[in-house]
């Protein structure tokens, strides 16, 4: 359910940005939710690296409070693989 529901946040038809995808994606798909400063800490992260400016992997998880950069695959590969690159 969570790889369709992230899938589904990038529907042209919800009319999302990016950022907006992702907070949902982190609001709905995870339970227990995550604290806040982990939302902002993976949003932030995320920001960066769709601006070109966070190519590391490796940093990149560990700024989204992950152990490992596969787990970005696990958890978020819609957003790294840039899958709607031309929302807002």
């Amino acid at each position: 359910m969570g790889k369709t529901t992230e899938m589904s946040l990038h529907d042209d038809v919800l009319g999302l940005s990016r950022e907006q995808a992702l907070r949902a994606h982190l609001g709905i798909n995870f339970y227990p939710p995550h604290p806040r400063q982990v939302v902002e800490d993976t949003v932030r992260a995320f920001k960066e690296h769709w601006a070109g400016g966070l190519d590391d992997l490796d940093e990149l998880a560990r700024r989204c409070h992950l152990r490992r950069a596969d787990g970005l695959y696990r958890y978020y590969e819609t957003f790294l693989n840039g899958y709607g690159e031309d929302f807002v």
